[in-house]
This record gives structure tokens, sequence and C-alpha cells, in this order.
């Protein structure tokens, strides 16, 4: 029998109260897990655990339809892709680790939002543990949202990184000039899906990130701002083969094994 943590369930977390996904398949599965990595806030952290996630036109659902293991590792509240967010990911490694048939050496990362950078950060950190990166929303400049104070997540980032405003972020938070470079050093498979109507993760940071990374970023949606709409509408595309993205979750299972052993 499948195994399925949610936020009913209120077990198997890497953190009490913020880790409520895992998705554990009957059989082995041939091929690397997935580790979830959502964003800030209350909203965002419920978001891989709410019940219509599981439906077939969503990431989790597809997953769980494919038998292929997968985890959220905490990402919201207070870590912001700091060390604390890093020490949560090798807690997802390990407790997927613990399953028997389950070979978590390496993980596929998918980042949604400040998700994406702890999973560039992480990645080019530990090359030899990250099989793809696939990002939604993808946060590309978090010294930049902390500066302009974008959906007020400045007193959180300050806290994250230790720093008091104005001062800078390290230069370990830079994705474009610190990460993305090793990621392409080290051919870390990347993928960024975004929408060109985001306010907080502004499209023009978005292609810039992709620039650095050396990749085309996809648009997925073209009216909702930064929200779980943009989300699903990255998800849809799975369930609407005449989207002008094509069916992309469906292929994202196809990208997965494309890089899995």
């Amino acid at each position: 029998m499948k195994t399925r943590v949610d936020a009913t369930a209120k077990t198997g977390r890497i953190r009490v109260g913020e880790v409520d996904y895992l998705n554990m398949p009957a059989e082995p599965y041939d091929g690397y897990p997935v580790v979830l990595l959502h964003g800030a806030g209350s909203t965002a952290r419920d978001a891989f655990a709410s019940a219509s996630f599981y439906a077939h036109a969503t990431l989790p659902g597809i997953l769980y339809h494919h038998n292929i293991p997968s985890i959220s590792g905490w990402m919201g509240g207070d870590n912001m892709g700091n060390d604390l967010g890093m020490t949560c990911v090798e807690s997802a490694r390990t407790v997927l680790d613990a399953f028997p048939g389950v070979d978590a050496s390496r993980v596929h990362l998918v980042g949604v939002s400040m998700g994406n950078e702890l999973a560039m950060r992480y990645a080019s950190l530990n090359p030899t543990k990250v099989a793809s990166i696939m990002s939604v929303m993808p946060l590309s400049d978090i010294n930049a949202v902390y500066q302009a104070n974008r959906a007020g997540f400045r007193a959180t980032i300050a806290a994250a990184w230790g720093v008091t405003y104005p001062a800078a972020l390290p230069s370990q938070s830079d994705l474009v000039n610190t990460h993305a470079p090793v990621l392409v050093a080290n051919g870390t498979p990347v993928r960024l899906l975004y929408s060109t109507a985001d306010t907080t993760v502004l499209p023009a940071e978005v292609t810039t990130l992709a620039a650095a990374l050396g990749i085309a970023p996809e648009i997925v949606d073209a009216v909702n701002n930064h929200d779980e709409l943009t989300m699903q509408s990255a998800m849809n595309i799975a369930e609407n083969p005449t989207h002008p993205g094509g069916p992309f979750w469906g292929h994202y299972v196809h990208y997965l094994n494309q890089h899995n052993p």
C-alpha cells in the first residue's frame, strides 16, 4: 500500500508544523526521488499538502499516480534559503533514504518561489546530490525582494540572513552571480516556469537568472500574480494538451527519467 502523509495526518514530518507531504509508492522506484521546496508564508506551507493537490493535474498528484517517491522539504517560514534550509533538505534525503528501494543519494528538487533560492543554493554546494531542478515562480533576486520589501518579506529575510536593513545580503544568497555559474559548470539541469504578471518575482529578474544559467525561462501564465493560481496554471498544463506550453507536467515525468540513473 502507498504511504501518503498530509496535513491531516500530522505525522512523518521533517520539522513539526512545516512538512506535510510524503508520498511513498508501494513498489521500488527505479529513479531518484523528488523533494518539493515550497515558498514562504502559511499558505505556501500548506500548498503541497492540500487535498486538491492530490488531483491528477497537480505535481504531487502526478508523482503519486506515477509511483514516484516525493517529500515536501521545509522552506517557508523563517529560513529563506539559509543554512537551516540546507539542513532541512539533508533531512528530507535522510527520510527518503530510510525507505526500502529508494535511492536518495541524489534528488530532484522542485522549488516554488522562495523554494528556488534553497534549491539552487543547495545544488551548487552539493552537486553530487542533485539530479535536476525545476522551479515555478522562481525567486531569482532575494536582495531585490529584500530591498524593495516586496510582499512584506524584508524583516523575515533580514532575520534569516542575519543582516540589518539596508545592509545587503551575503553573497551566499546571490543566485545570479554566485550559484548560477556553478550550476552551469556542474551541468545541473534547470528549468524555470514563471508568470509575466508576477509583481513579487519580476519577469525581468527571471530572465536575468535564466540568462546566467544559459537557458530560456518558460511562461506558464500571463494573468495571475505571485500566488497559487500561477502554480495551478503550471499544473493544469498536464491536463490540457492544447495549452501553448504543452502537457508540461506529463513532460516533467519524462524529464525526471532523462536525469535518473
